[in-house]
């Protein structure tokens, strides 16, 4: 997984705010609740891979086109909830390590003890920290991202069988892996391959 940080004043205090720029206002909006991309992910991470190793100059141009990318891009935000508190550069840094985590793990068996660890927290307090952030549970945003990964598996590699799938996405147990299924997406995975 890879991260670009910024601030709203990273390129200095009004360069979010000119005429040029206007049009970035409506994603900025949307981002402190968390967006999961639908569409434009090949050339998002394209973009992602040629930051890496770009010299300063064009990393702002690529990162200015990423932007562009993302707000013309069709996507989901992952909460209606929006904390008025502002949190601290370590507490970013630390929600980061949480997602990158779950993205690299998210088809193994997680516990909490896992992830509390990794946020360097207790489990109790781990559950009321991501709660407080997020507006879901851990395991219900590990449960979203589990089955937005199978749906793509359905749509994408028709040469695998469900059971494969489920397996792949974190679910030993098929009869399980159809009931959250159906608990995210209201129909079943068999359904939801015929369908796309």
């Amino acid at each position: 997984m890879e991260s670009i940080f910024f601030t709203s004043s990273s390129f200095g205090i009004d360069f979010f705010n000119t005429v040029a720029l206007e049009e970035l206002t409506p994603l900025f909006e949307k981002i402190p609740r968390g967006i999961r991309l639908k569409s434009s992910r090949t050339e998002i991470a394209h973009l992602f891979e040629a930051f890496k190793n770009a010299s300063k100059l064009n990393q702002v141009v690529i990162f200015l086109t990423l932007l562009s990318e993302i707000s013309t891009a069709k996507f989901d935000c992952l909460s209606s909830f929006i904390s008025e508190k502002k949190y601290s550069a370590n507490e970013g840094e630390r929600m980061r390590k949480v997602l990158e985590y779950t993205m690299k793990n998210y088809s193994d068996k997680i516990t909490l003890k896992d992830v509390s660890d990794v946020a360097v927290m207790t489990k109790n307090a781990f559950c009321k920290y991501f709660k407080k952030r997020t507006n879901k549970t851990y395991f219900e945003f590990l449960k979203t991202i589990r089955i937005e990964h199978a749906c793509a598996l359905l749509r994408e590699k028709k040469e695998m069988s469900i059971s494969e799938i489920a397996r792949r996405t974190g679910y030993n147990n098929i009869s399980n892996f159809n009931r959250q299924f159906r608990a995210v997406i209201n129909i079943s995975p068999q359904k939801f391959r015929t369908l796309y």
